[in-house]
């Protein structure tokens, strides 16, 4: 007999079946000696859009007219903001270990190898940077699979770095820390999923949230491995 899954499990479901880490970015970053550049290229471009985070959780906080989902939000700002401790600000974190990895750089003369990220912050800024109406149930979609997503490419990365004696662990603190925190930021995101709705025109959004997460992020790798092997294109 076959268990029909109530729609916010389906969601959490099809994002955790449909792992990011199986991108060709992921498959040849992890199976090949460690590269730098490739670091590089993932995190300077994660940074485009980890540097908006904070200003995108406050506008979101002020357009949400739900409590809970106030409170989850400020959680999460409230984590990227250091946990109220400058030093600790999760882009500034960010910015040492770009800087500890600009040596390896990839130069393109023709072509900005932040291009992805860039991209990627656009896209994300239309959803959550709104001055007027947000669809929080899009954003409700976005957030559950979001997190999932990051969770699988944190954990993915975590061996990466450990195989490798050029960057510092001092360096890679952000890095470290996500370890540490992002299966608790996925179990916030989850929190998101008890404002699933169960069915009608609300549900539809939801869903388009979680797939559009799924979609930009894809093709954020592309541009992603583009900038990190040369020009190459997925094949």
């Amino acid at each position: 007999m076959t268990t029909l899954l109530q729609p916010a499990d389906e969601i959490v479901c099809q994002a955790r079946a449909n792992k990011m880490i199986d991108h060709p970015f992921f498959t040849r970053m992890t199976t090949e000696p460690t590269n730098l550049t490739a670091l590089w290229s993932f995190y300077a471009n994660l940074s485009e859009v980890n540097d908006k985070a904070p200003s995108w959780m406050a506008n979101l906080l002020i357009h949400s007219e739900d409590l809970k989902i106030k409170c989850l939000l400020s959680q999460i700002l409230f984590e990227e903001l250091g946990s109220g401790n400058p030093e600790r600000v999760q882009s500034l974190l960010m910015g040492k270990l770009i800087e500890a990895l600009d040596p390896w750089k990839p130069l393109h003369p023709r072509w900005d190898p932040r291009k992805p990220g860039k991209i990627l912050a656009g896209q994300m800024a239309d959803v959550f940077a709104g001055s007027d109406a947000v669809d929080m149930d899009f954003v409700v979609g976005s957030l559950i699979s979001g997190e999932i997503y990051t969770e699988q490419m944190i954990f993915a990365l975590a061996y990466v770095v450990r195989d490798q004696d050029e960057i510092s662990k001092d360096a890679l603190e952000w890095q470290l820390i996500h370890e540490r925190v992002e299966s608790g930021d996925a179990q916030t995101s989850l929190k998101f999923t008890t404002f699933v709705p169960d069915n009608g025109p609300r549900l539809d959004q939801v869903r388009a949230g979680a797939r559009w997460k799924r979609d930009t992020l894809w093709a954020w790798l592309d541009g992603v491995y583009k900038a990190a092997y040369n020009g190459d294109v997925v094949s």
